[in-house]
C-alpha cells in the first residue's frame, strides 16, 4: 500500500517506486548522463576485478557458475557504460 502524508499527491509517489525499481545499472547510466562516469566506470571495474579474484580461488562449482554468470553481465554493463563515457 501506498501512504501518502500530507502534501504528497499520488504522482509523486508512483515516480518514488519507480526510482526504487530501477536496476543498478540503470541508475548508472543516469548517473553517467548527468557527468559522473570516470567515477562509476572505476567503481564497476573494481568490482570486476574482485570477482575475477574470487573466481581463481573458488572451490564450489556451483558458486564457480554463479560467479561467472555475474562476471559475464557485469562485463557487458561496463561496454555498455564505457560507450557512453
Amino acid at each position: 500500500y501506498i501512504y501518502m502524508t500530507k502534501g504528497e499527491s499520488t504522482k509523486e509517489k508512483a515516480h518514488e517506486s519507480e526510482e526504487a525499481a530501477m536496476t543498478r545499472f540503470e541508475k548508472d547510466y543516469h548517473e553517467m548522463l548527468k557527468g559522473a562516469g570516470r567515477y562509476i566506470l572505476k567503481k564497476r571495474m573494481e568490482e570486476i576485478k574482485e570477482l575475477k579474484n574470487e573466481q581463481r580461488s573458488c572451490k564450489n562449482r556451483f558458486r564457480f557458475q554463479c560467479i561467472c554468470q555475474t562476471l559475464n553481465r557485469l562485463e557487458r554493463e561496463y561496454e555498455a557504460l564505457e560507450g557512453l563515457y
